[in-house]
């Protein structure tokens, strides 16, 4: 039962704060849409902080399976199929989550918070960074990346730009269809290659 009316305040959290944003929102808003109590949010929340932390966590599963198996995919496969894989779990969450984020810089100090603890949680967007690195210094080192190529800046290029790919989908109101957004995150993963891939040497 606690579980689920967990799972009910999420859910309600999450639809509000995309549609609303977080300065019309307030705990009691979010447990009355849930059709609970006003303080149940309490029971089950520290604050609005942690409710928030649960939120994002709810959507990142599928994300974090593929930055887990980032590493155990060194020298296999091709470095765009990984890197894809990757790239288009991270767009899926960050579409999910894109209007939560932004919303937290309405207010400074649970943006503060929120970000510290993402970081104590080991969750924070600075670790994905640091695993994609590490995967490209990785394949760096058996010839499938450019030596001249700089890893955390293609991690960087690759994760900011799939943020706001997100962004702009959810500002625009029309994220497209499954096909066509696969294409979009193939086209920019080619793209980013074709600045990181060794060259080949002059007959």
């Amino acid at each position: 039962m606690a579980k689920d009316t967990r799972e009910r305040l999420m859910i309600s959290a999450e639809r509000l704060l995309s549609t609303r944003g977080l300065a019309r929102v307030g705990t009691r808003d979010i447990a009355r849409s849930a059709e609970f109590a006003d303080g149940t949010l309490y029971k089950h929340f520290r604050g609005k902080d942690e409710l928030i932390i649960a939120v994002l966590e709810r959507a990142v599963p599928m994300y974090r399976e593929a930055l887990r198996d980032l590493p155990l995919q060194v020298g296999l496969g091709t470095v765009k199929g990984n890197l894809e894989k990757v790239a288009y779990e991270a767009f899926t969450y960050n579409l999910t989550v894109a209007p939560l984020i932004c919303s937290l810089f309405a207010d400074r100090a649970l943006l503060k918070s929120t970000r510290e603890r993402l970081r104590r949680l080991g969750s924070a967007p600075e670790r994905s960074f640091e695993i994609l690195g590490a995967y490209l210094c990785a394949e760096q080192r058996l010839g499938r990346i450019a030596k001249e190529a700089d890893p955390e800046a293609a991690a960087s290029i690759l994760f900011n730009t799939v943020f706001g790919m997100a962004v702009f989908d959810r500002y625009t109101d029309g994220p497209p269809n499954l096909v066509k957004r696969r294409k979009r995150i193939a086209d920019l993963c080619s793209v980013l290659l074709r600045g990181i891939a060794p060259r080949q040497r002059p007959r």
